[in-house]
């Protein structure tokens, strides 16, 4: 309120739904939201079987999602980070302008070493473990993955590493990684996302893909990012798609260094900052339809 008051404010941009309290009605205001939150909880009641859980999360469910939409119909622009969200937003909040605009990245910060370094081909997950998806993820690689290629090292890197992991003989687990750049060793870093829950858009495959690493992710993994299977990523969805892309990429230098190209190609065209930049100034620059409660 003070800086509003003493300095010539133009726009306020909230950063998640839980900032949205510094909304001022006098100057302009962005919601950015980088996962619907609702969306989250719908997922969290659909998976519950016992009837007091379920009713508990659809109250949970219920009570978010009536928050988000009074939040989002308040503010002059909401963004997300992937057409999904956006759509989902707009069934309910039908007064919001929303857009969704994807977090970009710096290119020429996240590239492939020019070093050429003989390195064995290995498997990496990176992910903050105060994170139920990463989670999920992590528990997925340790029991479903890792047990069927003994002789390949799967690098799981993160903080907050839960005790209640499986254990794996051919895992390691080197903890918070300041420069992520330094776990890729292209292209022979396979990069693997088994995300199945969630919102948003993933900046663990924004890294990956600026690195020109091969990716194997699920649908969910890949929201907001135009992958063709195949092509700047491989998709699955269940343990032995994993398994069958992983056999793939082991067995062909070439189709890594393929689909690692590709992906990069596509960061470059369409998610650097320059681009992005771009399209978040179109958006405070269109007419607006401005709340006034």
């Amino acid at each position: 309120d003070h800086a509003c008051r003493n300095k010539k404010v133009d726009v306020i941009q909230c950063e998640y739904l839980q900032m949205s309290q510094y909304r001022r009605r006098e100057t302009f205001s962005i919601l950015t939201i980088h996962e619907v939150l609702s969306s989250n909880a719908y997922q969290a009641f659909q998976k519950a079987r016992e009837p007091i859980e379920r009713f508990r999360l659809f109250y949970r469910w219920m009570s978010i999602l009536n928050y988000e939409i009074s939040v989002c119909n308040r503010f002059d622009r909401v963004v997300t980070m992937t057409k999904e969200d956006a759509d989902y937003l707009r069934s309910y909040a039908h007064r919001a302008e929303i857009r969704h605009i994807p977090i970009g990245i710096d290119p020429a910060y996240f590239r492939p070493s020019l070093e050429e370094i003989e390195r064995p081909v290995e498997v990496l997950f990176v992910g903050n473990f105060r994170h139920s998806p990463n989670v999920e993820a992590a528990d997925f690689l340790l029991s479903e993955i890792a047990p069927h290629f003994p002789d390949v090292q799967f690098v799981i890197a993160g903080s907050h590493v839960p005790d209640t992991l499986p254990h794996a003989p051919n895992a390691v687990f080197p903890g918070y990684i300041a420069d992520t750049r330094d776990l890729f060793h292209v292209p022979n870093t396979i990069f693997v996302a088994p995300i199945f829950s969630g919102t948003g858009q993933r900046v663990k495959l924004l890294e990956a893909f600026a690195m020109a690493s091969p990716v194997i992710t699920t649908p969910v993994g890949a929201l907001g990012f135009s992958i063709r299977n195949g092509e700047q990523a491989m998709l699955a969805n269940t343990a032995s798609e994993f398994r069958a892309a992983l056999r793939r990429l082991f067995c062909s230098y070439e189709l890594r260094v393929r689909i690692g190209n590709e992906a990069r190609r596509m960061i470059v065209d369409r998610f650097d900052w320059a681009t992005v930049g771009r399209e978040f100034l179109t958006l405070i620059e269109m007419p607006s339809r401005k709340a006034t409660f």
